[in-house]
């Protein structure tokens, strides 16, 4: 289970529930996907939240080291489109410093690295965050962005499903 943290302080996964949707709400979660490339976990992430959550959900992804316009790495492309018959070959990159912080409700870190990132380098003390143990799967192997995508849709299911 991934966990939150408010304020830079570690703490369970359980303060997701003040932001669950009750049925006939109209309040939209507004989330932040955010790996280190923006190539691979975090529109991986994107992909399969569109697909697995309702439609009260805003979703978007963003890395903390990369470059804007760039494509998704080929083997994210594959595997989502093999594995969950979604096509993210559209998606193109956006560095986390082009992002306003204040259009979400909850920011989720792909690993540890990144969340010290946010916390360290954006001051997102006042937001929730989530650190999730993603590890990248950056590089050739298919397998690897195989095992990557079933722990991103594991984690989406487990904390906002």
């Amino acid at each position: 289970m991934g966990s939150a943290a408010a304020g830079g302080l570690s703490g369970g996964g359980g303060e997701i529930k003040q932001f669950r949707i009750e049925s006939g709400e109209k309040r939209i979660l507004r989330i932040l996907f955010v790996c280190q490339g923006n190539t691979c976990r975090s529109p991986m992430a994107v992909g399969l939240a569109s697909k697995l959550l309702p439609n009260n959900f805003c979703l978007d992804s963003a890395g903390i080291d990369t470059n804007f316009g760039r494509v998704a790495k080929e083997n994210a492309i594959i595997v989502m489109k093999n594995e969950y018959g979604i096509d993210i070959s559209k998606h193109k990159t956006k560095d986390i410093g082009m992002i306003s912080f204040d259009r979400f409700d909850i920011i989720v870190a792909m690993d540890q690295y990144v969340f010290d990132e946010l916390i360290s380098q954006y001051k997102l003390t006042h937001k929730i965050i989530y650190k999730w143990d993603i590890d990248d799967p950056f590089g050739p192997d298919y397998q690897r962005y195989k095992k990557c995508a079933m722990q991103i849709k594991e984690m989406i299911l487990n904390e906002f499903g």
